[in-house]
């Protein structure tokens, strides 16, 4: 299963949120203290070199590569990359 996401659309999710709050506040942003972001953690964000993302976020649950791991696994059995996944009887 193939699990990513568009980090620019977060920032862009973000301005958008923003721009809600702004419109439907009575006080405008002038009240508002601090708002509180989650951290993006788990996924592989590649940037390039004008700081922008290089493709998009894979993220934690991706399972693309799951097959290549059991392969090599079953293809160096005593391997660390094999004790590093695991109970080696997962790829028995």
């Amino acid at each position: 299963m193939w699990s990513e996401q568009v980090p620019q659309d977060w920032s862009a999710a973000l301005i958008q949120a923003m721009d809600a709050l702004a419109a439907h506040s009575i006080w405008g942003m002038a009240t508002v203290i601090a708002i509180d972001l989650s951290g993006r953690q788990h996924g592989a964000v590649l940037p390039g070199t004008q700081g922008t993302a290089l493709r998009p976020c894979i993220l934690w649950n991706d399972e693309c590569a799951a097959r290549k791991y059991v392969e090599i696994a079953h293809r160096f059995p005593g391997s660390r990359l094999n004790r590093a996944g695991g109970d080696g009887d997962l790829f028995d």
